[in-house]
């Protein structure tokens, strides 16, 4: 039934993503994903390829979806929530109707924005919500309703048909045109068969007579959206090519007047519950990887194996799905009651643990010699990171030493060569580390912190540098060493500066301890000389490359919300300047100092509830910023704080900054000193930076967070917040389940070289720097099987790829006759960023096999060039550089 309504366009399946995602605080990977799943869901089962879109309950609209949407093969799309300005703006021009353009790329989509508050049918039939209640017709005994709906009749139907063209006229005359779009229904409507018996039937009459009017001037009837795109696209034919508005940006912040007549900002979900939205992006780099690896690994797997093939590609699947699920606009937001974000935890935290576990199987197939023991697959890796239950921290698995030392296999996810610094737990000081060719690696010995800032005497952190080529896996060796001589160079350190207990719990006889002084403090590495004050307070970066000097500093604020106004959706505070960090909390700060060959870090715990410490690198190829890990846990604190941090600076920004949106682009962001400081602030799931004519400062941020320039040279970010009282917009419930989250930041400063840095985009260093911190290093161990490892060295492709190309994933496809089972074929989605002559000439020459194999390991059959959901295949000839900066093929193997 279903497949014949389709067909015959009485029923139109809109957008088609697993969820109707959040367009604020998602990634551009986890869009795409979950619209891949969907597509191909619908492909399958029902032959069905969506052409229109439909995203009217988000918060405000991201300028990227157009984007993703028309790379999907969809040309038109509804919207909804904007800033009530925005509406009164298109109202006057009647522009509701208009093309959105982005300024990278040539696809525009066309697109609806209804000019309602909301969707329901209290608001879509015209501005007069009590009229609209009059032409809801659902009656279900013993149910409470708005509705003041009376049964259409031959003795009121005259009556009602022209009340509701008077409403439906108000909302027409806002267009240039003459149609108009009247969506019929809510949330949780049509559930019971009564309901549609009833909106039909009162609707049928009043559409008979008015269509009987001739005098009137109209022609009503059921449609479906593709029925409004069609009859618009026709009325517009004829139409001056300035007809129809462009726009290009976004539409954040959304804000409203409907609740209280005072505008309120939804700015608070931005950042809202960061537990999750760090699970989240957990789950997608190991779905990622594990994606790519099952493609790559599936051409090497045997017969015997193919059970565990089979199993891994449902736990593959299931994974997917929980990470689309939680994508939707009321999961990634945050906003969702208390019971319902627990089901979303464990539903990633199954995904994560599923994800792993495909990982380090198809890791296994890929390195290592097969083990059985009668029909059964022995799994001999595993990620030295594991969760018990999804509500604790990420912990580390600790390196357990055997005589003949262990081996560690490292894996680089990305398609460029990559040097960073890696952190193992260890349970001995004496250890020497060789790399995949014998080669021995200089390393430095850690403290970990225990509680009550006590050193640990039983675990240590080892930090070491590795280098890793593109998409490859690296094995290191650790040795046991007896002698202490050149084990002494190894270890750090540690300078105590201030804290509320004595000095006797911290000190440990592995490590070397120093007294502080007054002075200031310097560390240098190959990029910078970073000051910090005798406090240990951040105070200017010296940048090598270019010899200028900027006063940066670190400062950490509070806002207090306002009761009842800021809550999961909305951020009000009760005082537009936040409180000072010292306010919050009764402790003097633990201050430490830790140096080392590799690294530097300050470490500043507050014992309650936070910790910030701050990382320089000190080896040559280190990433070329300060790494930020700061840690806060606000259910310790007994009163209600939305807690930032500022970046404060000398750049003279005139209040312009720049955040990313979803990852994909970049935009120009400007504070009005006219606005509240919550109607300042917007999204950043990626990165945010500020410039002058001489520096950019980038602050790369692990996941969505609300961030704004308030001030000159200044960047704030949201870290946390917790509000214990509903602000009114649907969730009745507030936010005080917050938990420890760490968040790693990275400060990147440089210098402004127009020729080489592009406005509105971040530099290639950057973007490759925002990319391995998304993606980090996987460190994978071996239970017993060191023996097992044929390949220490893998790489999977044959060579790196240019920066600014990047693999988004390599996905494997269901089999055309059976859903539930993988195909030969993957889904390779690549993203073009900053549409160069070399990218393109390499994408082209990568797709035509004119550099070498495309895989290391696997041989394909055939590319062939489809939409960014691959249902729908275009020409060979299409098979070349494009504009696109996402690009789909289906590979083939053999």
């Amino acid at each position: 039934i279903v497949k014949k309504l389709l067909q015959r366009k009485q029923l139109e399946v809109v957008t088609g993503g697993w969820v109707m995602p959040d367009e604020a605080t998602t990634s551009y990977f986890a869009v795409v994903d979950q619209l891949i799943e969907g597509n191909q869901w619908l492909k399958h089962h029902v032959n069905y390829i969506p052409q229109h879109g439909w995203s009217v309950d988000v918060f405000g609209h991201s300028a990227s979806l157009p984007y993703i949407l028309s790379t999907a093969g969809i040309t038109d799309t509804v919207i909804l929530r904007s800033h009530y300005a925005w509406k009164a703006f298109l109202a006057k021009i009647q522009s509701f109707d208009f093309y959105w353009e982005q300024p990278f790329d040539s696809p525009r989509m066309f697109c609806h924005m209804a000019p309602s508050d909301l969707y329901s049918f209290k608001h879509t039939c015209g501005p007069d919500p009590f009229a609209c209640l009059k032409y809801d017709f659902r009656q279900v005994f013993g149910e409470m309703s708005e509705s003041t709906a009376d049964t259409v009749t031959d003795q009121n139907v005259e009556l009602k048909a022209n009340q509701l063209l008077g409403q439906y006229g108000r909302y027409a005359s806002l267009f240039n045109h003459s149609v108009l779009l009247v969506p019929l229904g809510d949330d949780f409507r049509y559930n019971v068969y009564s309901e549609w018996e009833q909106q039909y039937r009162n609707y049928k009459k009043l559409f008979d007579f008015i269509n009987g009017k001739k005098d009137w001037n109209t022609r009503i009837r059921f449609g479906t959206v593709g029925d409004y795109f069609e009859e618009v696209h026709q009325r517009l034919k004829n139409a001056s090519s300035n007809a129809v508005l462009s726009l290009t940006g976004d539409f954040f912040p959304y804000g409203d007047v409907y609740a209280n007549s005072r505008p309120s900002y939804w700015t608070g979900f931005y950042t809202t519950r960061p537990f999750y939205k760090k699970l989240a992006r957990e789950l997608e780099h190991w779905l990622r990887t594990a994606e790519i690896l099952y493609s790559l690994a599936k051409t090497n797997i045997k017969e015997s194996e193919e059970s565990i093939f089979l199993k891994d590609y449902s736990s593959l699947v299931s994974a997917r799905q929980n990470f689309g699920l939680f994508q939707h606009h009321d999961a990634i937001t945050g906003t969702s009651r208390r019971h319902v974000m627990e089901d979303y935890g464990r539903r990633l935290h199954s995904g994560i643990t599923n994800a792993m576990s495909v990982a380090s199987h198809m890791t296994q197939i890929l390195l290592m010699k097969r083990l059985y023991e009668g029909n059964t697959w022995t799994s001999q890796v595993y990620p030295d990171v594991y969760r018990t239950l999804w509500n604790e921290p990420t912990k580390k698995m600790s390196v357990i030493m055997a005589d003949a030392g262990r081996k560690i296999t490292f894996f680089n996810p990305l398609t460029t060569t990559r040097t960073e610094a890696v952190r193992l737990k260890v349970r001995t000081t004496h250890i020497q580390i060789l790399d995949s060719r014998g080669k021995v690696v200089p390393s430095q010995i850690n403290p970990i912190w225990r509680e009550r800032f006590a050193i640990s005497h039983t675990a240590f952190e080892l930090v070491f540098v590795v280098t890793l080529k593109p998409l490859s896996f690296s094995t290191y060796t650790l040795e046991n060493v007896l002698s202490t001589d050149t084990n002494d160079l190894t270890k750090s350190v540690v300078s105590l500066f201030l804290k509320d207990d004595s000095n006797a719990s911290v000190k440990n006889s592995a490590f070397k301890f120093e007294e502080p002084n007054d002075r200031e403090i310097n560390l240098e590495s190959p990029h910078f000389r970073v000051k910090f004050s005798p406090s240990g307070v951040l105070k200017e970066i010296y940048m090598k490359d270019t010899g200028i000097s900027k006063s940066v500093e670190i400062d950490f604020r509070a806002y207090i919300p306002w009761v009842y106004r800021s809550g999961a959706y909305l951020f009000q505070p009760d005082f537009p300047d936040p409180l000072s960090f010292g306010n919050l909390t009764n402790h003097f700060p633990f201050l430490c100092l830790v140096r080392g060959p590799i690294v530097s870090e300050f470490h500043m715990i507050y014992q309650n509830f936070f910790k910030l410490t701050v990382h320089l690198y000190h080896f040559d190829s280190s990433p070329s910023g300060l790494q930020i890990d700061v840690s806060a846990d606000l259910s310790r604190l007994n009163r209600d704080v939305e807690l930032v941090m500022r970046i404060n600076s000398n750049i003279k920004n005139n209040g312009v900054f720049y955040t990313d949106s979803n990852g994909l682009q970049m935009l120009k962001r400007k504070y009005v000193n006219s606005l509240p400081v919550q109607g300042n602030y917007y999204p950043a799931t990626s990165s945010m930076y500020i410039e002058d004519e001489e520096i950019r400062l980038n602050l790369l941020v692990p996941h969505s967070h609300g961030v704004t320039s308030p001030l000159p040279g200044t960047m704030e970010v949201m870290i946390d917040r917790k509000t214990r009282e509903d602000d009114g917009r649907g969730m009745s419930e507030g936010v005080e389940d917050n938990q420890m989250v760490s968040r790693t930041f990275w400060l990147v400063p440089e210098s402004v070289d127009k020729e080489y840095i592009q406005t509105s985009s971040l530099s290639s260093r950057a973007q490759v720097l925002s990319l391995c911190a998304q993606y980090p290093i996987i460190t994978f161990f071996t239970d017993n099987g060191e023996a097992l490892v044929i390949h220490p060295e893998l790489s999977l492709f044959p060579e790196p790829w240019p920066s600014d190309v990047h693999l988004v994933n390599l996905r494997t496809l269901p089999m055309a006759d059976n859903y539930t089972l993988p195909s030969n074929d993957s889904l390779m989605v690549i993203h073009e960023k900053f549409g160069t002559c070399k990218a393109e000439s390499f994408i082209d020459k990568l797709i035509k096999g004119k550099s070498g194999a495309l895989f290391s390991t696997a041989k394909v059959e055939k590319i062939e060039k489809t939409s960014l959901t691959g249902t729908i295949s275009y020409t060979q000839d299409s098979i070349s550089a494009s504009t696109s900066k996402l690009q789909t093929y289906k590979i083939t193997f053999r």
